[in-house]
Protein backbone atom coordinates (compact mmCIF):
# COMPACT_ATOMS: atom_id res chain seq x y z
CA UNK A 1 0.00 0.00 0.00
CA UNK A 2 1.32 3.79 -0.93
CA UNK A 3 2.59 5.53 2.04
CA UNK A 4 -0.03 8.30 1.09
CA UNK A 5 -2.79 5.77 1.64
CA UNK A 6 -1.18 4.63 4.67
CA UNK A 7 -1.53 7.67 6.49
CA UNK A 8 -5.32 8.31 5.46
CA UNK A 9 -6.19 4.89 6.70
CA UNK A 10 -3.82 5.68 10.15
CA UNK A 11 -6.00 8.62 10.09
CA UNK A 12 -9.15 7.58 9.89
CA UNK A 13 -8.43 4.65 12.38
CA UNK A 14 -7.35 7.03 14.73
CA UNK A 15 -10.26 9.20 14.17
CA UNK A 16 -12.93 6.61 15.54
CA UNK A 17 -10.86 5.97 19.02
CA UNK A 18 -11.89 8.27 21.70
CA UNK A 19 -9.91 10.86 22.74
CA UNK A 20 -8.75 9.82 26.62
CA UNK A 21 -8.50 6.18 24.43
CA UNK A 22 -5.52 8.00 22.15
CA UNK A 23 -1.89 7.80 22.92
CA UNK A 24 -0.80 10.91 24.60
CA UNK A 25 2.04 13.01 23.13
CA UNK A 26 4.99 12.59 26.26
CA UNK A 27 7.17 16.10 26.26
CA UNK A 28 10.77 15.61 26.24
CA UNK A 29 13.41 16.69 29.26
CA UNK A 30 13.89 19.97 27.30
CA UNK A 31 10.06 20.73 27.33
CA UNK A 32 9.40 19.72 30.70
CA UNK A 33 12.47 22.01 31.97
CA UNK A 34 10.91 24.68 30.11
CA UNK A 35 7.59 24.49 31.88
CA UNK A 36 9.15 24.53 35.04
CA UNK A 37 11.00 27.08 34.52
CA UNK A 38 7.92 29.31 33.52
CA UNK A 39 6.13 28.49 36.40
CA UNK A 40 9.10 29.23 38.76
CA UNK A 41 9.03 32.79 37.01
CA UNK A 42 5.47 33.54 36.96
CA UNK A 43 4.73 35.34 40.06
CA UNK A 44 8.14 37.75 38.76
CA UNK A 45 6.60 37.82 35.00
CA UNK A 46 2.49 38.88 36.65
CA UNK A 47 4.32 41.42 39.18
CA UNK A 48 6.82 42.58 36.23
CA UNK A 49 3.23 42.99 34.07
CA UNK A 50 1.19 44.53 36.39
CA UNK A 51 3.51 46.89 38.21
CA UNK A 52 5.61 47.76 34.78
CA UNK A 53 4.54 47.32 31.63
CA UNK A 54 0.55 48.32 32.21
CA UNK A 55 1.56 51.62 34.06
CA UNK A 56 4.20 52.10 31.46
CA UNK A 57 1.49 51.28 28.71
CA UNK A 58 -1.32 53.60 30.74
CA UNK A 59 1.45 56.43 31.28
CA UNK A 60 1.83 56.36 27.35
CA UNK A 61 -1.96 56.01 26.23
CA UNK A 62 -2.14 59.69 29.20
CA UNK A 63 -0.14 61.29 27.61
CA UNK A 64 -2.46 62.07 24.55
CA UNK A 65 -5.03 63.14 26.75
CA UNK A 66 -6.42 65.68 29.09
CA UNK A 67 -6.54 63.97 32.67
CA UNK A 68 -7.00 65.76 36.40
CA UNK A 69 -8.16 62.43 38.24
CA UNK A 70 -11.80 64.05 38.71
CA UNK A 71 -13.28 63.60 35.45
CA UNK A 72 -12.27 60.90 32.41
CA UNK A 73 -9.08 61.21 30.52
CA UNK A 74 -10.37 63.44 27.50
CA UNK A 75 -7.75 62.62 24.13
CA UNK A 76 -6.63 65.69 22.70
CA UNK A 77 -3.59 63.84 20.28
CA UNK A 78 -0.86 65.52 20.05
CA UNK A 79 -1.86 68.55 22.15
CA UNK A 80 0.17 67.82 25.30
CA UNK A 81 3.75 67.84 23.43
CA UNK A 82 2.66 70.84 21.58
CA UNK A 83 2.19 73.00 24.55
CA UNK A 84 5.38 71.34 25.86
CA UNK A 85 7.42 72.30 22.75
CA UNK A 86 5.92 76.07 21.85
CA UNK A 87 4.21 77.10 24.48
CA UNK A 88 5.56 75.96 28.12
CA UNK A 89 8.43 78.20 28.45
CA UNK A 90 9.08 76.66 31.90
CA UNK A 91 9.78 73.86 29.84
CA UNK A 92 13.10 75.02 28.31
CA UNK A 93 13.56 76.36 31.62
CA UNK A 94 13.27 73.61 33.46
CA UNK A 95 15.44 71.22 30.77
CA UNK A 96 18.33 73.95 30.65
CA UNK A 97 18.69 74.01 34.46
CA UNK A 98 18.86 69.89 34.10
CA UNK A 99 21.56 70.08 31.61
CA UNK A 100 23.89 72.35 33.24
CA UNK A 101 23.67 70.19 36.41
CA UNK A 102 24.43 67.52 34.15
CA UNK A 103 27.19 68.99 32.42
CA UNK A 104 28.82 69.80 36.12
CA UNK A 105 27.58 67.11 38.25
CA UNK A 106 28.63 64.05 35.51
CA UNK A 107 32.63 64.42 35.25
CA UNK A 108 33.25 65.71 38.76
CA UNK A 109 31.36 62.63 39.93
CA UNK A 110 33.13 60.13 38.23
CA UNK A 111 36.40 62.03 38.59
CA UNK A 112 36.32 62.40 42.40
CA UNK A 113 34.18 58.74 42.81
CA UNK A 114 37.61 57.34 40.67
CA UNK A 115 40.17 59.56 43.24
CA UNK A 116 38.75 58.06 45.92
CA UNK A 117 39.00 54.86 44.58
CA UNK A 118 43.06 55.17 43.69
CA UNK A 119 43.53 56.33 47.23
CA UNK A 120 41.47 53.52 49.02
CA UNK A 121 43.27 50.61 45.89
CA UNK A 122 46.08 49.88 48.99
CA UNK A 123 46.23 47.32 51.57
CA UNK A 124 47.13 47.95 55.20
CA UNK A 125 45.86 48.42 58.49
CA UNK A 126 42.59 50.99 58.75
CA UNK A 127 42.30 50.79 55.11
CA UNK A 128 38.21 48.88 55.62
CA UNK A 129 37.91 51.49 57.76
CA UNK A 130 38.38 54.53 55.55
CA UNK A 131 36.11 52.70 53.09
CA UNK A 132 33.97 52.34 55.44
CA UNK A 133 33.72 55.81 56.04
CA UNK A 134 33.71 57.38 52.50
CA UNK A 135 30.78 54.64 51.31
CA UNK A 136 28.60 55.71 54.72
CA UNK A 137 27.12 59.06 52.70
CA UNK A 138 25.68 56.67 50.29
CA UNK A 139 23.84 54.95 52.93
CA UNK A 140 22.32 58.06 54.49
CA UNK A 141 19.02 58.94 53.88
CA UNK A 142 18.32 61.47 50.97
CA UNK A 143 16.15 63.63 53.18
CA UNK A 144 18.05 63.47 56.23
CA UNK A 145 21.05 64.34 54.41
CA UNK A 146 19.63 67.17 52.71
CA UNK A 147 18.25 68.25 56.36
CA UNK A 148 21.86 68.12 57.34
CA UNK A 149 23.18 69.86 54.60
CA UNK A 150 20.30 73.47 55.23
CA UNK A 151 21.63 73.46 58.74
CA UNK A 152 25.66 73.69 56.97
CA UNK A 153 24.27 76.26 54.17
CA UNK A 154 22.19 78.34 56.78
CA UNK A 155 23.19 81.83 56.18
CA UNK A 156 23.46 83.13 59.87
CA UNK A 157 23.96 79.60 61.73
CA UNK A 158 25.55 77.63 59.35
CA UNK A 159 28.86 75.80 59.76
CA UNK A 160 29.86 76.87 56.27
CA UNK A 161 29.28 80.51 57.07
CA UNK A 162 30.82 80.19 60.39
CA UNK A 163 34.23 79.07 58.90
CA UNK A 164 34.13 81.96 56.34
CA UNK A 165 33.59 84.19 58.99
CA UNK A 166 36.60 82.99 60.90
CA UNK A 167 38.38 83.41 58.07
CA UNK A 168 37.98 86.99 57.18
CA UNK A 169 35.54 86.09 54.15
CA UNK A 170 32.51 87.07 52.88
CA UNK A 171 29.68 84.64 53.57
CA UNK A 172 27.08 83.65 51.30
CA UNK A 173 23.42 82.96 50.95
CA UNK A 174 23.72 79.21 49.62
CA UNK A 175 20.47 77.99 49.17
CA UNK A 176 18.75 81.59 48.84
CA UNK A 177 20.53 83.30 45.96
CA UNK A 178 20.33 82.08 42.17
CA UNK A 179 23.45 81.92 41.97
CA UNK A 180 24.70 79.66 44.50
CA UNK A 181 21.51 77.62 45.09
CA UNK A 182 22.12 75.11 42.61
CA UNK A 183 26.28 74.47 43.23
CA UNK A 184 24.46 73.94 46.37
CA UNK A 185 22.23 70.69 45.22
CA UNK A 186 25.02 69.41 43.54
CA UNK A 187 27.77 69.63 46.48
CA UNK A 188 25.43 67.63 48.19
CA UNK A 189 24.47 65.01 45.03
CA UNK A 190 28.57 64.68 45.30
CA UNK A 191 28.49 64.29 48.63
CA UNK A 192 25.73 61.52 48.52
CA UNK A 193 27.22 59.84 45.61
CA UNK A 194 30.98 59.88 45.09
CA UNK A 195 32.02 57.64 47.92
CA UNK A 196 29.27 54.51 47.24
CA UNK A 197 28.51 52.61 44.29
CA UNK A 198 30.74 54.52 42.08
CA UNK A 199 33.43 54.93 43.98
CA UNK A 200 33.40 50.71 44.57
CA UNK A 201 32.67 50.10 40.91
CA UNK A 202 36.39 52.20 40.18
CA UNK A 203 37.75 50.08 43.55
CA UNK A 204 36.79 46.74 42.04
CA UNK A 205 38.19 47.60 38.64
CA UNK A 206 41.65 48.40 40.20
CA UNK A 207 41.79 45.03 41.69
CA UNK A 208 40.90 43.36 38.43
CA UNK A 209 44.03 45.28 36.70
CA UNK A 210 46.83 42.59 36.58
CA UNK A 211 49.80 43.74 38.61
CA UNK A 212 52.44 42.28 36.15
CA UNK A 213 51.22 45.12 34.29
CA UNK A 214 52.68 46.84 36.34
CA UNK A 215 55.48 45.29 37.15
CA UNK A 216 56.50 45.25 33.44
CA UNK A 217 55.94 49.54 33.31
CA UNK A 218 58.31 49.19 36.21
CA UNK A 219 60.60 47.24 34.53
CA UNK A 220 60.34 49.91 31.31
CA UNK A 221 61.49 53.05 33.61
CA UNK A 222 58.03 54.15 33.77
CA UNK A 223 56.82 55.92 37.31
CA UNK A 224 53.79 56.17 38.79
CA UNK A 225 52.19 58.93 36.92
CA UNK A 226 53.12 56.92 33.73
CA UNK A 227 51.70 53.84 34.98
CA UNK A 228 48.64 55.46 35.72
CA UNK A 229 48.36 56.96 31.82
CA UNK A 230 49.56 53.95 30.28
CA UNK A 231 48.30 51.27 32.12
CA UNK A 232 45.69 52.27 34.81
CA UNK A 233 43.10 54.67 32.99
CA UNK A 234 43.23 52.40 29.40
CA UNK A 235 42.05 49.08 31.52
CA UNK A 236 39.44 51.69 33.44
CA UNK A 237 37.74 52.59 30.46
CA UNK A 238 35.17 50.53 30.56
CA UNK A 239 34.02 50.81 34.32
CA UNK A 240 34.65 54.74 33.49
CA UNK A 241 32.10 54.17 30.94
CA UNK A 242 29.85 52.33 33.06
CA UNK A 243 29.73 54.90 35.84
CA UNK A 244 29.35 57.74 33.33
CA UNK A 245 26.53 56.02 31.78
CA UNK A 246 25.04 55.89 35.46
CA UNK A 247 25.77 59.11 36.26
CA UNK A 248 24.10 60.96 33.08
CA UNK A 249 20.74 58.82 34.23
CA UNK A 250 21.14 59.85 37.83
CA UNK A 251 21.37 62.60 37.34
CA UNK A 252 18.59 63.48 35.02
CA UNK A 253 16.28 62.12 37.12
CA UNK A 254 17.70 64.02 40.53
CA UNK A 255 14.30 64.81 42.79
CA UNK A 256 14.58 64.73 46.45
CA UNK A 257 17.65 66.60 47.37
CA UNK A 258 16.58 69.69 44.93
CA UNK A 259 12.91 69.19 46.40
CA UNK A 260 13.83 68.95 50.03
CA UNK A 261 16.44 71.88 50.11
CA UNK A 262 15.03 74.31 47.80
CA UNK A 263 11.84 73.27 45.99
CA UNK A 264 12.91 74.42 42.94
CA UNK A 265 13.55 78.34 43.91
CA UNK A 266 14.96 80.28 44.40
CA UNK A 267 13.84 81.90 40.88
CA UNK A 268 13.54 78.92 39.14
CA UNK A 269 17.35 78.21 39.71
CA UNK A 270 17.08 74.76 40.87
CA UNK A 271 13.99 73.84 39.21
CA UNK A 272 15.00 70.71 37.70
CA UNK A 273 12.97 68.73 35.41
CA UNK A 274 11.89 66.10 37.37
CA UNK A 275 10.47 68.33 39.37
CA UNK A 276 8.41 70.39 36.70
CA UNK A 277 6.88 67.11 36.03
CA UNK A 278 5.99 66.82 39.73
CA UNK A 279 4.49 69.51 40.03
CA UNK A 280 2.30 69.40 36.55
CA UNK A 281 1.06 65.83 38.30
CA UNK A 282 0.80 66.34 41.94
CA UNK A 283 0.19 70.08 42.24
CA UNK A 284 -1.71 71.13 39.25
CA UNK A 285 -2.69 67.26 38.54
CA UNK A 286 -2.50 67.62 35.31
CA UNK A 287 -1.87 63.81 35.11
CA UNK A 288 -1.80 63.67 30.89
CA UNK A 289 0.59 66.54 30.94
CA UNK A 290 2.95 65.15 33.03
CA UNK A 291 2.92 61.69 31.29
CA UNK A 292 4.03 63.57 28.80
CA UNK A 293 6.69 65.20 29.96
CA UNK A 294 7.85 61.73 31.80
CA UNK A 295 7.84 59.92 28.19
CA UNK A 296 10.26 63.63 27.15
CA UNK A 297 12.34 62.63 29.43
CA UNK A 298 12.76 58.93 28.78
CA UNK A 299 13.28 59.58 25.60
CA UNK A 300 16.42 62.18 26.52
CA UNK A 301 17.85 59.83 28.53
CA UNK A 302 17.51 57.08 26.01
CA UNK A 303 18.86 59.92 23.51
CA UNK A 304 21.83 60.29 25.98
CA UNK A 305 22.93 56.39 26.49
CA UNK A 306 22.47 55.49 23.04
CA UNK A 307 24.92 59.02 21.93
CA UNK A 308 27.05 57.14 24.76
CA UNK A 309 27.61 53.79 23.31
CA UNK A 310 28.25 55.14 19.93
CA UNK A 311 31.16 57.34 21.37
CA UNK A 312 32.14 54.34 23.30
CA UNK A 313 33.44 52.63 20.59
CA UNK A 314 36.33 55.17 20.12
CA UNK A 315 37.85 55.20 23.43
CA UNK A 316 36.45 52.54 25.43
CA UNK A 317 38.83 49.41 25.64
CA UNK A 318 37.26 45.93 26.43
CA UNK A 319 39.89 43.77 27.74
CA UNK A 320 43.75 43.28 28.59
CA UNK A 321 44.32 43.19 24.85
Amino acid sequence: MPLSQTRAAAGIHNAGVPARDRPRRKLNQTQVEALVGVAFISPWLIGFAVFWVWPLGYSFWLSFTDYNLVQPPRFVGLANYSKMLFDDDSFWTALWVTCKLVAIYVPLTVLLALGVALLLNVSGKGTNLFRAAFFLPSVTPVIAASMLWLWIFSPRYGLLNHQLRELGLPTLDWIGSPDTALASVMIVMLWLTIGGPRMLIFLAGLKDIPKELYEAASLDGAGRFKSFLHVTLPLMTPVIFLNVVVAIIYSFQTFVVAYSMTGGGPVHATNLYVLHLYGYAFQFFKMGYASALSWVLFVIILAFTALQFRLARRWVRFGHE
